[in-house]
């Protein structure tokens, strides 16, 4: 029996990643002269990942079809690493090869390739690859591999599921292999799974969230401002900057859990509830992720040939490197990838 498909997840997704992209536009190193866009980095850091790990769980949860045996888990991990781990691998060898073809003509590569052993950093350490922005595809793929263990375990107690999901992540881990990244995220990601669980038959708390956020959306909106500006401007003074401590990141727990009400609310908006520039990023989400720093990457390289990205300058720069890493991909997409079936298939 098909499902019925949820806009609304598509829409969260695009919005997920326009958020991802405008985190990315510049990468490492900020141009001079430019003090509002570090600001707005930081602030999109506190919740967009949080909340794209949340959406993966809703869709998780809505997809969710019950694994029974040990061969029924070793087909679904088979399919999620067909689906996830061929573009991951790939894409991350493109990067590897193109970072030593620019670092043999120019000094100025962000995150450059220490190495030919560097290649496998993208298993030992993805999150501090030279590919790193592709962290998040390898961590997908950890969690997917965990969920159907995690729910035998807890047996349908999906409340005791995320009682220990929430312990979890404040528990030192290995940054190898990607582990302390997978326990930061298994809370929301789980978190998106329950709530598409059924409450009574053919009732899920998706529903009754989604009809709380019809009703009660602005007094989110309004939580989640106000604590973005409070902490921006420090009138709680470090009660908010525990976050420097590896394994103990309130500031992140509490805007990621205040953005899912927000963001999940502004996609069902008036403002964006028909938004087709959010639905078209979200069915090209995954080829957006893969590619939208290589395109920015690329652009911003082609721009400084002709001038200066500092200062004023940027805010030419700021949309127009922005635009790139959103429809490059697509267009690429769209133009190229549709023609040969492997890589149309592993981008999907």
């Amino acid at each position: 029996m098909s499902r019925e498909r949820l806009f609304d997840l598509d829409r969260a997704k695009g919005l997920g990643i326009f958020l991802v992209v405008l985190g990315h536009v510049v990468a490492r190193e900020y141009p001079s002269d430019v003090s509002w866009y570090p600001i707005l980095k930081e602030r999109i850091y506190l919740f967009h990942m949080p909340f794209f790990m949340f959406v993966a769980g809703t869709i998780a949860g809505y997809t969710w079809k019950p694994i029974s045996t040990l061969q029924d888990y070793m087909i679904f991990v088979k399919k999620r690493a067909e689906r996830l781990l061929p573009a991951y691998f790939i894409f991350a060898l493109i990067v590897f090869v193109g970072k030593l073809v620019a670092q043999s003509l120019t000094p100025r590569v962000d995150n450059p390739v220490k190495s030919v052993w560097s290649f496998f950093d993208v298993i030992i350490t993805p999150y501090q690859s030279f590919s790193a922005y592709l962290w998040f595809i390898f961590v997908l793929f950890l969690l997917y591999a965990a969920l159907p263990i995690l729910l035998w375990m807890a047996r349908g107690r999906f409340l005791w599921l995320l009682v220990f999901a929430a312990v979890v992540q404040f528990l030192p881990a290995t940054p190898y292999f990607g582990i302390a990244s997978f326990k930061e995220y298994l809370f929301v990601f789980l978190l998106g799974f329950v709530i598409m669980q059924e409450t009574a038959p053919g009732v899920k708390f998706y529903d009754l969230f989604t009809q709380h956020l019809d009703k009660w959306w602005w007094v989110w909106v309004f939580v989640f401002v106000l604590g973005l500006v409070i902490t921006q401007k420090n009138m709680l003074g470090d009660i908010f900057h525990f976050g420097k401590f590896k394994d103990f990141q309130p500031y992140k727990i509490i805007f990621g859990l205040l953005s899912i009400p927000v963001l999940l609310g502004f996609v069902r908006s008036a403002i964006a509830n028909r938004s087709q520039f959010l639905l078209t990023l979200g069915t090209y989400t995954f080829v957006i992720y893969l590619m939208n720093t290589m395109a920015i990457g690329a652009v911003k390289a082609l721009g400084l040939k002709f001038v200066a990205w500092d200062g004023a300058n940027f805010y030419f720069y700021a949309p127009i490197l922005l635009m790139a890493g959103l429809y490059l991909p697509i267009m690429i997409k769209k133009h190229f990838f549709r023609r040969v079936a492997y890589l149309d298939k592993i981008t999907n």
